[in-house]
């Protein structure tokens, strides 16, 4: 078995693992004493609501490096301070990637952020949300004991998927120490294209290119032209990107956009105040004035204008709302229906019965 040598340590996170044993030290304390509020690399502090009391900050960023890295076997492990910027390339120098692309919020932002919030980029309608990439989590309790949970192969099976459940959790429920995730090989050919298209029309075509089963791992549109990312063999990259051309006068572009839209650092996002980001079915009618599509249909922004979060319109979609003031305590999250929210707080009971981690961050009620 080959591991990562530059940062792997035989050391286990429940055991000899000093960095893991400070946490642990850190939550016990603060279980008698207040609430903690969870920082690592300090990339997401836009997302989610403010503390909803005060809270002493617990500093995860030293808790960092590979745990085990097996590429033969497309695994691999690491503590939650690890910068992603410093995975991305680890990964990438083998041949492989996180195929839910994490949006990479800035140099500082680390793995375990990364899971707390549950963000994937623009492949996720055609590779998968970062909770099925997933492997496990070792998760330090309320009680300050670390716990595992999950494990490191696809066919774990066993018990709850309390892994998946910490995927967009916040740091509502414990202390993410390590995760492990499913990689897969980087497509051996890649290709940006863009075409003018009416946002009605861009709808139509990432619906088209879906079902004749092109190579599409990326679909947005902004700006009166739709961006599609082509990967895959070789192959057939060149033939679908020749059809686009031809067919509808389709450009190549820089493919460096999509980083900079799933990190909201592309130039479509500047000037904006408060926004809204919709998640719903790609095939809904455009009824919202959106300036961004993506996930081919399925995530809309539009500026907010001061407005609050709007009532899903249909079954399963979800807002989000992204305040420009960092003072702003309102609900960033669609509400939940009250037999739903009586599950998520029993869940918190559950996994922190005293309130300890970051209290208010999601909903207020949690």
């Amino acid at each position: 078995m080959s591991t990562a040598a530059s940062k792997a340590t035989p050391a286990s996170p429940g055991s000899s693992d000093r960095e893991a044993a400070r946490l642990a030290e850190a939550v016990r304390a603060a279980a008698g004493e207040g609430a903690l509020e969870l920082v690592g690399g300090g990339s997401k502090g836009w997302l989610g609501r403010r503390a909803g009391r005060p809270a002493r900050q617990l500093e995860l960023r030293g808790h960092e490096g590979v745990i085990d890295y097996v590429p033969d076997e497309l695994m691999v492990r690491v503590r939650a301070g690890t910068r992603l910027v410093e995975l991305v390339a680890l990964l990438a120098d083998r041949g492989q990637f996180l195929a839910c692309e994490p949006p990479i919020t800035g140099e500082a932002a680390t793995v375990g952020g990364a899971v707390a919030a549950g963000l994937s980029g623009s492949r996720r309608p055609y590779a998968g949300a970062l909770r099925d990439q997933l492997l496990g989590v070792g998760l330090i309790g309320a009680d300050g004991v670390y716990h595992a949970f999950g494990g490191q192969v696809m066919k774990n099976v066993a018990g709850y998927d309390v892994s998946r459940l910490m995927a967009g959790s916040l740091g509502i429920l414990g202390v993410i120490a390590d995760a492990s995730f499913r990689l897969l090989p980087l497509p051996p050919a890649e290709m940006t294209l863009a075409l003018p298209a009416s946002a009605g029309e861009s709808l139509s075509l990432f619906r088209r290119l879906k079902r004749e089963g092109q190579p599409l791992s990326g679909a947005c549109w902004f700006g009166g032209e739709a961006y599609l990312r082509m990967s895959g063999h070789a192959a057939s990259v060149k033939a679908a990107s020749a059809s686009l051309k031809k067919q509808w006068g389709a450009r190549e572009a820089d493919s460096s956009l999509w980083a900079q839209l799933d990190s909201r650092q592309h130039p479509v996002f500047a000037g904006e105040g408060d926004l809204l980001r919709l998640a719903c079915a790609p095939g809904r009618p455009l009824a919202e004035d959106c300036f961004l599509i993506d996930w081919g249909g399925a995530q809309r922004w539009l500026a907010a204008e001061g407005q609050s979060l709007p009532a899903p319109v249909h079954p399963g979609d979800s807002w989000t709302r992204y305040p420009a003031s960092p003072e702003d305590e309102g609900e960033v999250f669609t509400p939940l229906p009250e037999p739903l929210m009586r599950v998520h707080q029993a869940l918190k009971r559950a996994f922190d019965p005293k309130g300890v981690f970051n209290p208010g961050r999601m909903f207020k009620a949690l």
